[in-house]
């Protein structure tokens, strides 16, 4: 037999370790032999291996508005219970971008080997020729938040193991539902009600210090101008303002130095507060690639740190 090369064996060694961790709280009553390593979960209970579906649930319902863009996909293994869920939150520059979109299948099946539910999240998009405007997108995510935090038992998933992971303009939105504690406070949730957060490549931690670089006007068209709104839309302000505790956060950056300070700003100021935030550097990949690459099996640079943060938090 042929050994594995070092990079293999530490990558196999992470997502061993991370689909034990996430599947611990699955219902099944398997044994875990002393010094080998985990027995594979077995039974109609297992929170490991292909996921189904997805079955599609309206989280809110407003009028006028395309119930579409106020539901979620859930893909899950039937019959599992007590799994842990991630729940995605596309990009697209609040204006563009659906929960079916780019690299979906790569989530899926990602959640899949670490036996965890995926639901992956639509909400109200901000264009110029319509009113939707911060906090509709906001609180659209805090309401599937809510929801799958309510129907956890009938979703097979244990509600006290629910991560946020988002990337560009998504990466921003699972960041302040983090972090404003209004957005989950109107469910009648705290902020805490996310174990973690995996920010992907936002440069929005800071709207207050960020429209001189809006030259497409992407965020005067979701935010506007108001200063009282950014701040409302910012995660490190909503940190700052708002002491108290917050989900650990991991945010993957990448590009030119200017923008990977606003994510270390950020990660500094969750730290300053007594809660826990770490940076990935993900250079050379594009915006783009960060969020492609992430679950890729056999990916190096982006997945296995998630993972082990996924383990830590989820611990």
């Amino acid at each position: 037999m042929t050994e594995p090369a070092p990079g293999q064996r530490l990558t196999t060694v992470v997502v061993a370790l991370t689909v034990a961790v996430l599947a611990v709280s699955c219902s099944t009553n398997q044994v875990r032999p002393r010094g080998g390593p985990a027995a594979a979960p077995t039974g109609s209970t297992a929170c490991t291996g292909r996921l189904e579906g997805p079955d599609t649930v309206a989280y809110d319902r407003i009028d006028g508005v395309d119930p579409d863009l106020l539901s979620m996909d859930v893909h899950r293994r039937p019959g599992a219970t007590g799994c842990p869920a991630i729940i995605w939150v596309h990009g697209g520059g609040w204006r563009t971008g659906d929960k079916r979109g780019a690299a979906i299948d790569t989530k899926v099946e990602w959640a899949g080997r670490l036996g965890a539910v995926l639901v992956s999240v639509n909400y109200r998009l901000a264009t110029p020729d319509n009113d939707v405007r911060w906090p509709d997108f906001g609180r659209d995510v805090a309401a599937a938040v809510d929801r799958v935090l309510t129907d956890a038992p009938a979703l097979g998933i244990d509600p006290s193991k629910v991560v946020l992971v988002g990337h560009s303009a998504g990466a921003q939105l699972v960041s302040i539902v983090g972090t404003n504690p209004a957005l989950l406070g109107a469910t009648g949730r705290d902020r805490t009600a996310v174990r973690c957060v995996v920010s992907l490549d936002s440069a929005a931690y800071d709207l207050t210090d960020g429209l001189a670089d809006d030259e497409d006007g992407i965020y005067a068209t979701a935010f506007g101008q108001d200063p009282v709104t950014l701040a409302d839309a910012s995660p490190t302000v909503q940190v700052r303002t708002k002491p108290g505790d917050v989900p650990a956060f991991l945010l993957v950056t990448r590009g030119l130095p200017r923008r990977q300070v606003v994510a270390e700003e950020f990660a500094a100021t969750v730290q300053a507060g007594g809660g826990r935030a770490e940076v990935l550097d993900a250079n050379p990949y594009s915006h783009a690639e960060v969020n492609r690459q992430l679950g890729v099996p056999g990916e190096r640079l982006v997945t296995p740190p998630t993972e082990r943060f996924l383990a830590g938090c989820l611990r």
